[in-house]
């Protein structure tokens, strides 16, 4: 009775979740797969093949195929003990290591029973050589025993070669040359991406993080939406024994040395609170075999109190952050397994607006909320059919509680009497040019808490594996898979409660330091033709939707002894359009992924691989919504024309209608529905790949695996402005006419890499293991970015008045900016086990890092002569800037010096209980204090009295006073700094 309850209450769950919403993509589990010969070498078909291990609920059985051939799907990773039985024959049994998104060879020679006995065999081909997919895996303890800040999926990912950390955005990377928007970031199989960024959502926690796989190259077409790589994720789901943790990190910034800027502003040794992290996690059963539970919790808070950097008044900020996840798995029969799973994430801060912000008056209240949820169904259908479903939901949300009731547009400026009306003031955010040249945040916060940013996405995805073993043309692992993938954007952007962003200097002393007032506020100090202000009226709460579909198939064909082939396409048709109707893409893809790999001597110790792909990347809100008010805010731009004065109470400088005086003039507007216009069959750009690889096995079950990536773009989205134009209307009245602009594909821009990669792994002894990765970029160069700062997926000024704007001065081939040279993680672990004393473990973490390699620029380089005229003469309504010219100097670029750090970590574990053991750890980062500059200024000063092109442009330089200098704490290697942890583990 007991079990009819369970299968039957299995059974309902399945139906619930077969009716939910949404579904995901990519591998969350490790296969297993073989051939197996009798001692003569003949091939034996009917062999019962069993799987078992404290991963899996239950034991997965399979009957060797007429060439002897077997394959075993969906294994969670893990150990496996796998049994060969066939009558007549003696019982083989190995053990095996399954690995996420790894397909491992498991080849037995079976022979004639002499006596009842089991043979014990050991030693496979590891799977980082027998599959041509270039990944690496990491484990929980692994990656536990190592000196790695924060373990999360891009902190754990860094070890990985083939990647860079030189990005535009914080938690951001680059893979193999790809924009470090466009990787994806699973976690089981979520598409848990930041929807404009690419950096991993907030929806996991680290001690529930089981395996983590990086794929850099030659990925199969089971994976899409990217041009960078993959970071593929899954956390912990039970057993039939019981286990958890209790884990406190504790960090201080008085545990570290002064960083290379304080050094070189002689600034006080660093001091701060203790920040605290804590985190539990239990998994175990409600029924073995059948029901396992997973759960974790996390919980983290932390306040700090700094100075602003211009003002020098204090800055108190805090952080509380929790997250939890449950996770249920349910086994029927050992055929079918459903999955079900939530991760909750909220978070409230106190922070400024920019890092640019100067007054307590900016600080606000913002709340963060994030869910990620699972559902998912696997079952083996028939002894050659898998089926698998899975449905999943990422919610995001920026919500900022800022002024929600503040008085807007610009009647509102002004109170009936021609005063200012002093509660619009109160929450206009300012920005100013203080007399340093230092852009300037003050006043109020930014943006607008009525009006918040979701970045949410909803997947589908289902396959079908389809085992084929035929004598003629060998075996076939087919898989058929289905993706419906969909992001949303929600918010027009609001960049105030009040509709608008005043622009003013402010009053400094003869030093040209802010003088504060009262409210410890600077002094608006209102310049004719220099203040101003933006008016913008979004579309609160806009919404577009751009929806993927996309089907795949991928054919593991495994020829012989010493051919196979891993063949595969991915077709993807993509619509996207706002919630007012505007369509801003409608294309469809075809992308290939081929390899083909030659085993030497048959025996998986030599392996040559070839493949060939192409990546169609994301359609990412940031690109494809630039013909919408999602985001995109309309407006007009001020400039103040009035008389000068001084003050927040100063009426001539909030008189928008000009009801005292002639006070401001229109000098620009942006309304994206209006003039900004998308080609018909506008595409994501895409990726040509192709790798070489040859591996060959170590003893001790080591390996290396050396690694040749080539890589080209195409189809890049670019704006190209317009000789036409359009008339702005905004809130009925007209802002001028305006060139049109129109996003489309080009092949006229470069964008290519190709690199070396050594992965290395020995084990020296049982307790001990050495792994090492290089990687040295033979070319990562182009002339387009397409992101940067806060600006993922940009266009360049490729195609923006071609008649003045040209390759030689604004867009050279040149290193690109995630441009390294070399790189190398190079780790080993010593486990040292002292019985009843306990168990030490001793974890070093070597890094060197190239430094970086950026373009000299002179920025905000004024407009020659010949330049003007050749845009009047082309007929353009409205013109560049006197400021437009960000002049590059024929790819010249400055190269800062290489880095080596030394972390080290001692864990120490001590059985108290049964199971039950006491856990220290304590990591030291950076042992010698390399305090390296890695990167610096590239601006530098045109020499107009040199040589000049045909625009009258020079094409030399002079460095500035400060060219190369260091001025933020990026520009140096991170200092010397210590951590700890002390938990329980059981």
């Amino acid at each position: 009775m007991s079990r009819r309850i369970i299968n039957v209450g299995l059974a309902l769950l399945l139906g619930v979740v077969l009716t939910l919403p949404a579904f995901a993509q990519g591998v969350q589990t490790g296969t297993l797969n073989g051939t197996i010969k009798a001692e003569d070498g003949s091939l034996l078909p009917g062999v019962t093949v069993t799987a078992t291990s404290p991963s899996m609920q239950g034991s997965r059985t399979v009957i060797s195929g007429g060439t002897g051939s077997w394959v075993l799907r969906n294994l969670p990773p893990g150990d496996y003990t796998v049994t060969f039985e066939l009558e007549g024959m003696g019982t083989v049994q190995s053990s095996v290591k399954a690995s996420l998104g790894r397909t491992t060879p498991l080849n037995i020679e079976m022979s004639v029973a002499v006596q009842e006995e089991t043979i014990i065999v050991t030693g496979e081909t590891p799977g980082v050589l027998a599959d041509s997919q270039v990944s690496t895996v990491y484990s929980f303890e692994e990656v536990n025993n190592l000196p790695i800040f924060g373990r999360s999926p891009q902190a754990i990912a860094q070890l990985s070669p083939g990647l860079s950390t030189n990005t535009p955005n914080a938690g951001q990377l680059t893979i193999s040359g790809g924009f470090a928007y466009d990787n994806v970031f699973l976690i089981d199989g979520v598409d848990a991406n930041d929807n404009l960024f690419g950096t991993a959502g907030p929806t996991f926690i680290e001690d529930a993080i089981a395996d983590l796989q990086v794929l850099t190259s030659g990925i199969s077409s089971e994976y899409g939406r990217f041009t960078g790589g993959v970071i593929n994720v899954i956390t912990k789901s039970g057993g039939n024994e019981f286990s958890g943790t209790v884990r406190r990190d504790l960090s201080n910034s008085g545990w570290r040395e002064r960083n290379g800027l304080e050094v070189q502003n002689d600034a006080d040794e660093p001091s701060g609170p203790t920040s605290e992290l804590d985190s539990a996690t239990l998994g175990g059963y409600f029924l073995k075999d059948k029901i396992w539970f997973f759960g974790a919790r996390r919980e983290n808070s932390s306040s700090d109190l700094q100075t602003f950097s211009v003002t020098g008044l204090p800055k108190p900020t805090s952080q509380v952050q929790d997250r939890t996840e449950i996770k249920l798995t349910g086994n029927i029969q050992d055929k079918h397994q459903i999955q079900v799973q939530d991760t909750d994430r909220t978070a409230t801060g106190v922070r400024s607006s920019f890092g640019f912000s100067n007054t307590p008056q900016t600080l606000r209240t913002r709340t963060d909320p994030a869910t990620l949820q699972v559902q998912r169904y696997s079952g083996v259908l028939t002894s050659s059919i898998f089926a698998e479903l899975q449905l999943s939901e990422k919610t995001f949300q920026f919500n900022n509680t800022h002024g929600k009731n503040a008085p807007s547009g610009a009647a509102a400026a002004l109170n009936a009497d021609g005063t200012v009306n002093q509660a619009f003031v109160a929450d206009s955010p300012f920005f100013d040019f203080f007399a340093s040249g230092t852009f300037s945040h003050w006043n109020a916060p930014y943006f607008d808490g009525s009006d918040p940013e979701d970045r949410n996405n909803e997947q589908l995805a289902a396959s079908l594996s389809y085992f084929l073993d035929s004598a003629s043309s060998g075996s076939h692992d087919l898989k058929f898979g289905y993706e419906d993938f969909s992001s949303f954007r929600t918010g027009g952007n609001s960049q105030s409660p009040t509709d608008f962003v005043m622009s003013s200097d402010v009053v400094v002393d003869a030093d040209g330091n802010v003088i504060l007032g009262p409210n410890n506020e600077p002094t608006a100090d209102w310049i004719p033709g220099a203040s101003g202000a933006w008016n913008f009226i979004p579309n609160r709460n806009a919404e577009i939707e751009l929806n993927t579909e996309s089907f795949y198939v991928n054919d593991r064909w495994q020829l012989n002894d010493h051919w196979s082939f891993n063949l595969g396409f991915r077709a993807e048709d993509v619509g996207g359009k706002s919630d007012t109707g505007i369509v801003t893409v409608d294309t469809d893809a075809l992308v290939p992924r081929m390899a083909a790999s030659y085993d030497l001597r048959g025996d998986g110790k030599h392996r040559f691989d070839v493949t060939y792909a192409e990546y169609a990347g994301k359609y990412s809100e940031s690109q494809f919504a630039a013909n919408t008010d999602v985001g995109n805010p309309p407006g007009l731009a001020y400039i103040f024309i009035g008389p000068a004065g001084t003050g927040l109470d100063y009426a001539p400088a909030f008189d928008f209608n000009n009801t005292l005086g002639n006070n401001y003039v229109i000098v620009g507007a942006c309304d994206g529905t209006q003039n900004i216009f998308v080609a018909d069959g506008l595409s994501s750009p895409t990726v040509e790949e192709v790798t070489l690889a040859y591996g060959t096995e170590l003893k001790r079950g080591g390996f290396l695996k050396l690694v040749y990536t080539d890589r080209s773009y195409k189809d890049f989205v670019e704006d190209f402005v317009q000789v036409a134009s359009t008339e702005i209307i905004v809130q009925g009245v007209s802002a001028g006419t305006f060139s049109n602009v129109i996003f489309d594909n080009t092949n006229a821009l470069s964008r290519d890499y190709q690199a070396l990669q050594a992965i290395f792994r020995y084990r020296l002894t049982d307790n001990w293991t050495v792994d090492a990765n290089f990687t040295h970029q033979l070319k990562n160069e182009g002339n387009f970015e397409g992101e940067g700062t806060n600006t993922p997926g940009s266009s360049s000024i490729f195609g923006d008045y071609q008649e003045a704007l040209i390759e030689e001065s604004h867009f050279p081939v040149a290193n690109l900016d995630d441009y390294q040279e070399n790189r190398v993680r190079a780790w080993t672990n010593y486990n040292l086990d002292m019985g009843r004393g306990g168990n030490l473990n001793f974890g070093l973490l070597v890094n060197f890092d190239s430094g970086r390699s950026l373009e000299y620029v002179d920025t905000n380089v004024p407009l020659t002569q010949l330049q003007r005229d050749a845009i009047a003469l082309a007929g353009y309504v409205d013109r560049l800037t006197t400021s437009a010219n960000d002049i590059k100097f024929n790819g010249q670029t400055q190269d800062f010096g290489d880095s080596t750090t030394f972390n080290m970590s001692v864990n120490y574990q001590l059985p108290l209980f049964k199971d039950i053991r006491v856990w220290l750890k304590a990591d030291m980062i950076n042992i010698f204090n390399d305090d390296s500059q890695i990167s610096g200024e590239d601006d530098v000063v045109a020499d107009f009295n040199g040589p000049l092109n045909t625009l009258g442009l020079p094409t030399t330089f002079n460095n500035r006073s400060d060219t190369g200098d260091a001025k933020s704490t990026g520009h140096f290697v991170a200092p010397r700094e210590y951590r700890f942890t002390v938990g329980f583990r059981f």
